[in-house]
């Protein structure tokens, strides 16, 4: 935090002379009472809040979002890094995405709309066939009661209060979604999601760390998750584009 400099207040004294020798009375100054300030949300509401707030069917926000896949299988461990940063309106979102496999990286915009995917193509929006979501672009869609929180406590920063939560189940999502891309026997083998809220309850940021493991494509395989996400411009206007 910048270090803040401290304003030097001189007091002035005023000597009043009459002719009459007599003293002058300052009048009395009225007493101004202090500005109340809004008391801090509990621990429940500031959960409340924040289930309130991104429960919404349709909300708004931009998110970044920065992490790695690991995926281990037949005694051979790959690492796709990825990243995005997108405008989400509900389900749909457009923005642009990064896949680095380590030998090269691709670059791209993409539009997610009605459950489609679409590839920006020289201006052009072309689908991309056989897409199946294998999680919500909104990070917190399997956040759904007060059961599913633990709330870690609070802190000032920058001059402002947040509050700091811990998801108890797997906010990646319905696992069953991911048999569409050849997973099947599916387990978690951990999760360690920790979420940064303000007193509304709107997501700063959260760091989504977790495992899972199964079979993929009939061999016993495994999966890591390293994300980080930041949150911005919560409830603001999106302006999602037709792919047409």
């Amino acid at each position: 935090m910048p270090r803040r400099g401290f304003t030097a207040v001189a007091l002035a004294y005023l000597f009043v002379f009459a002719w009459s020798a007599r003293p002058v009375m300052q009048p009395a100054q009225p007493s101004i009472e202090p500005t109340p300030t809004a008391a801090p949300p509990t621990d429940e509401q500031v959960v409340l809040r924040f289930l309130a707030l991104v429960g919404n069917p349709t909300l708004t926000m931009h998110v970044v979002a920065d992490g790695k896949v690991t995926v281990t299988g037949s005694g051979v461990t790959n690492t796709v890094k990825i990243a995005s940063d997108m405008d989400i309106s509900g389900e749909d979102g457009v923005g642009k995405g990064v896949v680095d496999t380590g030998p090269s990286d691709v670059t791209f915009r993409m539009l997610l709309v009605g459950g489609h995917a679409y590839i920006d193509d020289n201006g052009t929006w072309a689908e991309v066939p056989d897409y199946h979501p294998s999680t919500p672009l909104n990070p917190f869609a399997g956040l759904t009661g007060p059961g599913d929180l633990s709330y870690r406590g609070r802190q000032m920063q920058d001059g402002e209060r947040i509050h700091h939560l811990s998801a108890l189940v797997w906010p990646g999502g319905d696992l069953s979604q991911l048999e569409a891309q050849g997973w099947t026997a599916l387990k978690i083998d951990y999760n360690l999601t920790t979420m940064t809220v303000d007193d509304s309850g709107a997501p700063i940021e959260m760091s989504f760390s977790g495992a899972i493991s199964g079979r993929f494509n009939e061999v016993a395989a495994s999966a890591a998750f390293e994300v980080t996400y930041d949150f911005t411009k919560i409830g603001e206007t999106v302006d999602i584009p037709s792919p047409a």
